[in-house]
């Protein structure tokens, strides 16, 4: 038998922090750079939309699918 468990509000796992130290690492190893954890700075403040602003400020429109599919796979 498989199983799949999703918690998304932190009931059974409070992982905010491993996350956001995961996806940080990707960032790191697809684009070279670093950002920190303060979420404040980006208007979405989900992993699309902070890859989108760091995307949109870095001018790699043209790269976006890609970088956004290599630090899914990353993470």
């Amino acid at each position: 038998m498989h199983l799949v468990l999703f918690d998304i509000d932190g009931t059974l796992v409070e992982s905010y922090d491993f996350d956001t130290e995961c996806f940080q690492a990707a960032i790191k190893a697809v684009l070279g750079i670093s950002i920190g954890p303060d979420w404040s700075r980006f208007h979405h403040v989900t992993d699309s939309g902070i890859l989108a602003e760091v995307i949109d400020e870095l001018n790699l429109h043209s790269d976006s699918e890609r970088i956004a599919e290599e630090v899914k796979s990353s993470s």
